[in-house]
């Protein structure tokens, strides 16, 4: 959103005085056109400015639509890195099972061969043989023990080789579990990487509606500000008339009072703007105060704007003569009326945060011929 332009502003402040106390017919007639250009200027006003609060809340729409996609997205790559960060673990120990399934398996495998070569030998060497170690028993009571001993010798090798081949499986079960493992969370990823893909592509398309939307928004405060600057013109031209009326403002020769007490936010000069962030001159001072303080005049004079102007606001001008005028910006209530002439400390309005604003304060300028000065070195 831009301010309004400065020469549109410098016509409401430079609204000179005249000294003649009537209007000529022709005068009064030219009066009467203005103002009924001014009323027409007026209708098309109100006329963009429900088109363009419109068009903002769409754009306020299609930002928050892509902060929700945004939001999404994050949550989204949030559950990403941590399923990432899952199928690393489950690598590292389906590699660690792998390691000790293999040793498992080469263990059985010894014990295999271990028995077998106990078995061959024993046949081979003849004597040795469970045969040969029963034939030669004795007497029965011998053969017995000798039968236990073979007993107990094959219960060991099938106690050892039973236990090796439980542990191998297990192992296997393992193993087979957390390849699972691997292979699920595998496919969660690709899944949440697929969705962080769409969700990438339906932030395209919104950002794009957004920017589509901004442009429209921009165009219709384009034309706005077209049509407030023509009303302004007419508005000065009818105050001058209506000065010319009534006689000149008096001018104003006393020191400015503050229009309201508060904390100094902002002084006049060079700043980065709070909203734009764009380093530029600062016109006047900014005086922080709670919403609906009085605003009350720095010094006597006559009204010559009391509208609101995008970048201010609901705003009042006053003319104190001389080609010294103050402005008042980002009011919420307004309490005077162009031509209306006004005493010093007077209430002219109440403090709000209406226009290009952060919150609760006044905008006070002091303008000399419509060129701002330091409003401190005013009072």
């Amino acid at each position: 959103m831009k301010r309004i332009a400065s020469i549109a502003l410098a016509l409401l402040l430079t609204a000179g005085m005249v000294s003649f106390a009537q209007l000529s017919a022709t005068e009064k007639k030219k009066k009467t056109s203005l103002s009924q250009s001014l009323n027409k200027v007026k209708d098309k006003r109100n006329a963009l400015r429900k088109q363009l609060n419109a068009k903002r809340a769409e754009v306020g729409d299609a930002m928050d639509a892509v902060h929700a996609v945004d939001n999404k997205m994050s949550s989204v790559q949030d559950q990403l890195d941590k399923t990432e960060r899952e199928l690393e673990s489950a690598k590292r120990e389906q590699q660690k099972l792998a390691t000790e399934l293999r040793e498992q398996t080469e263990k059985l495998e010894q014990i295999k061969i271990r028995v077998g070569h106990r078995i061959r030998a024993m046949y081979v060497q003849g004597d040795g043989s469970p045969i040969a170690l029963l034939s030669e028993s004795e007497n029965l009571s011998d053969l017995a023990a000798r039968k236990a001993l073979l007993e107990r010798i094959a219960d060991k090798d099938r106690e050892i080789f039973t236990e090796a081949r439980v542990l191998r499986d297990t192992v296997l079960a393992k193993k087979k579990e957390r390849d699972a493992k691997v292979i699920q969370v595998a496919a969660l990823i690709e899944q949440r990487t697929k969705q962080l893909a769409e969700l990438e592509s339906v932030r395209a398309e919104k950002k794009a509606m957004f920017a589509s939307l901004k442009a429209e928004e921009n165009d219709l405060e384009d034309r706005y500000d077209d049509m407030l600057k023509e009303s302004q013109k007419l508005e000065a031209q009818i105050a001058a008339l209506q000065a010319k009326a009534s006689g000149s403002t008096p001018i104003f020769s006393g020191k400015f009072i503050l229009p309201v007490n508060g904390r100094f936010s902002s002084g006049f000069g060079y700043r980065v703007h709070p909203i734009s962030g764009v380093r530029k001159m600062h016109t006047g001072q900014d005086i922080a105060a709670p919403s609906g303080t009085a605003i009350k005049a720095a010094g006597s004079g006559k009204v010559i704007t009391a509208a609101y102007l995008n970048g201010y606001g609901n705003t009042v001008v006053i003319d104190h003569g001389g080609g010294v005028s103050t402005l008042y910006g980002h009011c919420s209530r307004l309490f005077v009326s162009v031509g209306q002439t006004v005493s010093q400390g007077q209430k002219i309005a109440a403090v709000g945060s209406t226009g290009y604003s952060t919150g609760p304060h006044l905008h006070f300028e002091v303008r000399i011929n419509g060129k701002p000065v330091n409003p401190l070195g005013r009072i």
